[in-house]
């Protein structure tokens, strides 16, 4: 039988002061239309995305009194994603920067290229990585074989895990990527979803990959009015919870060392 989920929903933000050394948490950063995924346990701290704009992300980190990172993770180079990258690694140290095997010729991914030279951070392309931070597992997976070239669709895939609680973050996958993640049958039933591609209206697969996954929590990280009704709907189902940043602001889970964990939302950000 799965893990029963049980979630607190405290309408309050939780900010300035550092964690303790045992908390998880994830923190899915309300920047608009764009992602930005903080995750961090005591001193360590990774960043999946970091979506315009780059003064605000920046700003968040250090209310949170982040200032450096183990990891950035660009899922894939598109401006909503990467956008505030270029500005964040030239302000903070960067251990490693972990980018998809499809770069850009965009003015963002040269911003981006301009900086990672600077300020000599190692990058790497599509890695298969796994990182332990004692009882937490970060399982980042290159892009499938066998996807279509749109570079959505080769979106890196970062799995967190602690305990009995697996959250799961895709970028902007769509159908072509959900279809090849699903063949291979590599990722297990999660706690949490982040929504691919902010919510948007899904492909047809992703019923089948909310079958299989079973998420409790579907997290859109979306600007105003831009997570659609279908989107809702598709996302949504019996005993699951939908989060959006537009209407939520951050949204920050706190997972203890058994996996029970706790979902806090707010303040708005970027509207």
């Amino acid at each position: 039988m799965r893990f029963r989920r049980t979630f607190l929903l405290l309408l309050s933000l939780i900010s300035g002061p550092a964690l303790s050394a045992q908390q998880l948490e994830i923190r899915f950063i309300d920047v608009g239309q764009g992602d930005a995924v903080l995750i961090r346990k005591g001193p360590r701290a990774v960043l999946v995305d970091a979506g315009l704009p780059a003064a605000g992300v920046l700003a968040v980190l250090r209310e949170l009194r982040v200032d450096s990172l183990d990891l950035f993770i660009a899922s894939h180079n598109h401006g909503d994603h990467i956008g505030g990258a270029a500005a964040l690694l030239r302000s903070l140290p960067v251990g490693e920067y972990i980018q998809n095997d499809a770069p850009l010729g965009t003015p963002n991914q040269l911003r981006v290229d301009s900086a990672i030279l600077e300020r000599a951070v190692p990058r790497v392309r599509a890695p298969r990585r796994v990182l332990l931070w004692g009882d937490v597992r970060l399982d980042i997976m290159p892009p499938p074989a066998g996807v279509d070239s749109a570079q959505n669709n080769h979106s890196m895939v970062v799995l967190v895990q602690r305990g009995r609680f697996r959250v799961l973050l895709t970028g902007d996958s769509e159908g072509s990527e959900i279809e090849a993640l699903m063949a291979q049958d590599s990722i297990p039933p999660v706690d949490l979803l982040k929504a691919p591609h902010h919510g948007g209206d899904p492909d047809p697969p992703v019923a089948e990959w909310l079958h299989r996954l079973h998420p409790g929590i579907v997290v859109a990280s979306v600007a105003a009015g831009n997570f659609t009704e279908a989107g809702r709907q598709a996302y949504g189902g019996p005993g699951r919870r939908i989060f959006s940043t537009d209407h939520d602001g951050d949204v920050i889970v706190s997972v203890d060392a058994g996996g029970g964990y706790t979902v806090q939302t707010g303040p708005h950000r970027a509207h």
